[in-house]
């Protein structure tokens, strides 16, 4: 989404302008995670996918007043990984190193 601000273009979520020059800086990667707690955030990831499939949305809840719903427009939007709060993704990301399930 553009926005205008002080007489300029502001790229905004779910823009995938900024994420995709964000990952610049991590060349040469195989690929990125991008953890958000909104829609906008899974919107934008699936945008980007257009441009680079390195990508994959994890969506947290935990902060949400509205979990339930958040939790179903996580699924609706077909998020890659849901989970409570970025907490869980460090020993979800050892077990995977691991190979275990």
């Amino acid at each position: 989404e553009r926005r205008e601000r002080g007489g300029g273009t502001c790229l905004t979520k779910p823009d995938p302008y900024s994420l995709l020059k964000s990952a610049e800086g991590l060349e040469p990667f195989n690929m990125a995670v991008y953890v958000g707690d909104s829609a906008e955030d899974v919107l934008m990831v699936r945008r980007t996918l257009e441009f680079d499939k390195r990508f994959l949305s994890v969506g947290v809840y935990s902060t949400s007043s509205f979990r339930e719903d958040l939790i179903s427009k996580f699924m609706d939007l077909e998020t890659d990984l849901i989970l409570p709060s970025i907490e869980e993704l460090g020993g979800l990301m050892k077990t995977v190193r691991r190979g275990e399930r």
